[in-house]
């Protein structure tokens, strides 16, 4: 994982709704809407408007088919992996860390290391799953 992974921002711009990945400035304009430096062209750098409530943050980390997971994101655990049944997730953060989250189960709250690749419940790292068993398929924004 590289550093500038981790720094993305993905949301849903104002103006058309459309999907942009990039840097998030904290700074919010006269409209209150955050904006995100992105690459629009080969050397042409824009900063545009989205909409707060569809910006999640990069995990740094890659499911199975190569995708960077975001904040947002609603992935499926494909086969199980005690102590997760297979089925969707969501990927949130809470207190600090990444998580993936499902009302359904009974290990909600996941952690998922940035050091290993590896996703492992409230600190027990004989319970583990890789990343190779998750596959993004939406977003809750969507």
């Amino acid at each position: 994982m590289r550093v500038s992974e981790r720094l993305l921002v993905r949301g849903k711009r104002i103006n058309d709704g459309e999907w942009i990945t990039g840097y998030c400035w904290i700074y919010m304009n006269r409209r209150n809407y955050p904006l995100v430096w992105y690459e629009k062209e080969p050397d042409l750098f824009v900063a545009e408007e989205i909409d707060p409530e569809s910006m999640g943050q990069c995990t740094g980390l890659k499911e199975r088919n190569g995708k960077l997971m975001y904040e947002g994101d609603i992935v499926r655990l494909l086969e199980n992996s005690l102590p997760l049944k297979a089925g969707l997730y969501e990927v949130a953060y809470y207190m600090g860390s990444f998580m993936l989250d499902s009302p359904d189960d009974a290990y909600p709250l996941l952690q998922m290391s940035v050091d290993t690749g590896q996703i492992f419940t409230g600190g027990n790292v004989e319970e583990i799953i890789t990343f190779e068993v998750l596959e993004i398929i939406g977003n809750v924004h969507e």
